[in-house]
């Protein structure tokens, strides 16, 4: 007899940072690296991190089959981000300070972890060396908060299902 497995909701398990620069080790980011990041998940929308991705197919046809057939080939991420700002407090406006455009950094993903944990070692996150584009202010409409939607250019390879390091 079969079960049906755990699932873990995504409300409030999603924690995002923002690492000015580079890592020493994107698929062994360190407790230490993410302490000096820029906590930027509280201004992040709910439907604000949009990442995605795609993997081309290579064609592999051969003269003695009558049929085609498919192997992996490149991969495209992408990733989108919208927030909020607020320009008269630059306590409450981190994420826009810190994505500047042309701010070449990394956006630490974190999976799966209560939003009144702190982060440790063993935790599981995704990584996306970026430069930011420009900053884009979403258009007005009611009853809607100040947003700002981004573009982020990855600039290297993302980091996916890796886990936090001690030191």
């Amino acid at each position: 007899m079969s079960s049906t497995p755990a699932a873990v909701p995504v409300d409030g398990t999603r924690r995002t940072y923002f690492i000015e620069g580079d890592v020493a080790n994107i698929d062994a980011i360190t407790l230490a690296e993410l302490a000096s990041a820029v906590e930027i998940h509280n201004y992040i929308t709910t439907d604000g991190f949009q990442n995605g991705g795609e993997q081309a197919p290579i064609a592999d046809g051969r003269h003695g089959s009558s049929s085609d057939y498919e192997l992996p080939g490149r991969e495209t991420n992408s990733l989108m981000v919208q927030y909020t700002f607020n320009l008269n407090e630059p306590e409450d406006d981190k994420a826009r300070l810190a994505m500047a455009k042309n701010t070449k950094g990394v956006i630490v993903e974190m999976l799966q972890v209560e939003e009144d944990e702190a982060n440790a070692a063993g935790d599981w996150y995704e990584a996306y060396p970026v430069t930011c584009g420009k900053q884009n202010i979403v258009q007005t409409a009611a009853n809607a908060l100040d947003r700002i939607l981004q573009k982020m250019f990855l600039r290297g390879r993302k980091a996916e299902f890796r886990q936090l390091a001690a030191a």
